[in-house]
């Protein structure tokens, strides 16, 4: 979209691929992809795990890469950084005050804020000196922005109170778009045929609950394992979408279907043979205050969320009646309800279709 709107852009990532676990390649490359668009890839050590030390340690090479690389390439004229990675944000907020470029600061998670949360305690014991340090990195990275963006307020003032200041007119959120644009006939074929391969296909007779994420300690798949036990099969069938550190712990239930990662078009697809989307995270402190990525692609599709989140996501599920809240030990008697209840799921349809086309389409939101 920048290219477009003519400016030359240079993407840093890293070659690790963590949906996939993953490299892209076998060492840092640039790749010239047209004369305003070039990719700049650096290659970590990788890791396993999600919450893992080997994860703190690829992003602080990631780090170092950067500073040694960004010598030879021109000074940009401004810096838009995602955080985390905590090590590469705060080698580039030092980066720009050395070259008086600005930076802002896209906060995509809470770190390490969340490490507090999801470490068993023993762990968080052990691991509190790290924790402290990653820290103080944080609030001196923050403090050195120029201007700290979100996809929610919440995720904003986070920032703002690590940096120890009020809001400037450079501090602003911004909802995550989501494309609408359609997958190729062609993609859209092979997808059908993938999910017949999994004996699913469009079913008027079967309420449909689709989930696509992270499978670990962050996402209550237990929920959909205890709903799919109480629950007719002939009626109701639950898919879940993804892999995790967690994925070969639920895969062997074979109550839901576990068809592990899926493409884009998979998504598209699925979404549309689907009644309604399930939001399973665990309400810690990187979830109940801004709007995470997967509703709102469940949004785009037309799907009412059922989500079990606390915080900002239950308010605007409630607020723009797009789907339904539930109790954890409730997601059965949920989905009958809706189920029994076609009107009802066609206006959440309805609601969820109209609040993204005005909140959350990408073209409109870039």
């Amino acid at each position: 979209i920048l290219v477009k709107a003519g400016h030359s852009v240079l993407w840093w990532n890293s070659t690790f691929n963590h949906t996939k676990k993953e490299h892209r390649s076998v060492k840092d490359e640039l790749i010239n992809l047209s004369n305003s668009f070039s990719v700049q890839l650096l290659r970590g050590c990788g890791y396993n795990k999600n919450v893992s030390l080997t994860r703190i340690i690829d992003h602080f090479i990631l780090a170092r890469k950067f500073t040694k690389l960004s010598k030879q390439h021109h000074s940009p004229d401004l810096i838009l950084c995602s955080f985390p990675p905590i090590g590469l944000a705060n080698a580039v907020t030092k980066y720009g005050k050395i070259n008086r470029v600005p930076v802002f600061v896209d906060i995509r998670d809470l770190w390490p804020d969340l490490f507090e949360e999801v470490l068993p305690p023993v762990k968080r014991f052990l691991c509190k000196p790290l924790l402290s340090w990653m820290n103080f990195i944080t609030i001196e990275t923050l403090k050195r922005a120029d201007g700290i963006l979100g996809n929610s307020d919440g995720f904003v003032g986070w920032g703002l109170k690590k940096a120890g200041r009020i809001a400037s007119d450079l501090d602003s959120s911004f909802p995550h778009g989501y494309s609408d644009d359609e997958p190729s006939g062609q993609a859209k074929v092979r997808s059908l045929q993938f999910w017949r391969s999994h004996g699913i296909s469009k079913d008027d007779r079967i309420f449909t609950a689709c989930f696509f994420g992270a499978i670990g300690t962050n996402s209550r798949i237990e929920l959909v394992i205890e709903a799919a036990k109480k629950l007719d099969s002939k009626y109701f069938r639950f898919i879940i979408c993804g892999k995790g550190d967690l994925s070969n712990h639920y895969k062997t239930d074979v109550s839901v279907i576990f068809p592990g990662w899926v493409n884009a078009s998979d998504i598209w697809t699925l979404m549309r043979m689907s009644n309604v989307g399930l939001v399973l995270y665990s309400s810690n402190v990187g979830y109940v205050s801004n709007m995470p990525n997967k509703p709102i692609e469940y949004l785009s599709a037309g799907l009412p969320l059922v989500s079990c989140l606390e915080g900002f996501l239950k308010d605007f599920i409630e607020q723009y009646k797009c789907g339904i809240n539930f109790n954890p030990s409730g997601l059965s008697d949920t989905l009958i309800q809706l189920r029994n209840n076609p009107d009802l799921l066609s206006e959440m349809s309805n609601n969820a279709r109209n609040v993204f086309l005005e909140k959350f389409e990408a073209k409109k939101i870039y």
